[in-house]
This record gives C-alpha cells, sequence and structure tokens, in this order.
C-alpha cells in the first residue's frame, strides 16, 4: 500500500511538472494583444545646466495606460523601454524624473532609500510633458532641469 502512494505521488508530481511547463512556455510566445504601438525615443536630462546621471525617467501617458522609462547615464542620456521592448507608446506623455531609489544590502533587502535630488515640479507634481510620434528622429527630448524648489 505504501508503494502506492509513492507511485501515485511521483506520477503526479511529473503531470503537475508537464502541466506548469506548457502554463511558462504558452506564456512566452509574442507580443500581448494589447501591446501599444511603439517608436524609439530617447534623449537628456540636465540639471542647472549639468548632466543629471543615475536619475529614472518616466514617460505616463495621457491615456492611462503603462508608460515607458530609462534611466540616465553619466552624461544624462537615456533611452526609453517599454517593459522589455525598446521604445515608448506614441501620443502624449506627462514626464517626471527623479534621483530617489531604493538601497540594497547585499542580500538584497532594502537598506534605505537615496534621497531625492530633483524638485517635485518634475516628479510627483510634473509640468513636463512629451509628444512621442511615429518619427523616431523627432522623438529626441531634451529636458533642461533647475535645482531651485521644493525637494520631497
Amino acid at each position: 500500500m505504501i508503494f502506492s502512494v509513492n507511485v501515485f505521488s511521483a506520477s503526479f508530481l511529473r503531470l503537475l511538472s508537464a502541466l506548469t511547463i506548457v502554463v511558462l512556455v504558452s506564456g512566452c510566445g509574442g507580443a500581448p494583444d494589447d501591446m501599444p504601438e511603439l517608436a524609439d525615443a530617447s534623449g537628456t536630462v540636465t540639471m542647472d545646466g549639468k548632466p543629471l546621471a543615475g536619475a529614472s525617467v518616466s514617460f505616463a501617458p495621457a491615456s492611462g495606460n503603462r508608460g515607458a522609462s530609462g534611466r540616465t547615464d553619466e552624461e544624462g542620456r537615456f533611452v526609453l523601454s517599454y517593459g522589455a521592448n525598446d521604445g515608448c507608446p506614441l501620443g502624449e506623455h506627462k514626464v517626471s524624473v527623479s534621483t530617489r531609489e531604493m538601497l540594497l544590502d547585499e542580500y538584497g533587502g532594502v537598506n534605505g532609500m537615496k534621497e531625492e535630488s530633483v524638485p517635485v515640479k518634475y516628479n510627483a507634481r510634473t509640468t513636463l510633458t512629451a509628444t512621442v510620434t511615429e518619427d523616431s528622429e523627432i522623438n529626441v527630448f531634451e529636458f533642461a532641469l533647475d535645482s531651485k524648489g521644493i525637494i520631497n
């Protein structure tokens, strides 16, 4: 009787493993049906005339759908991505720029937050906007920020 329970358990585990693989593989094929049209978009961010390195740049569509984001390099340049895809949804966007980020310890746990250095008028209460078009050559944005203002 014990042997048949082990056989059943092994069979059940094989079936469960096979079903898990089928579900995972079926979820990995192609783009979702609701994928918006994307266009390449990039640019630079400066603050007080100097490149703003290590900032998160987010484009949030006016439609309320999911937007695109990127991170500035040492020269303040960024390239937008929509999830795992390069590009940004077409249309009007509110743009936010922030240097706030989680600080992680050696185990991946949260060890605090990096302080924000960008005024709220460019993130929590952003006044920045951009329009992404099908023409990638036009989708190069320059954001010249100033450090004056409330930092939250």
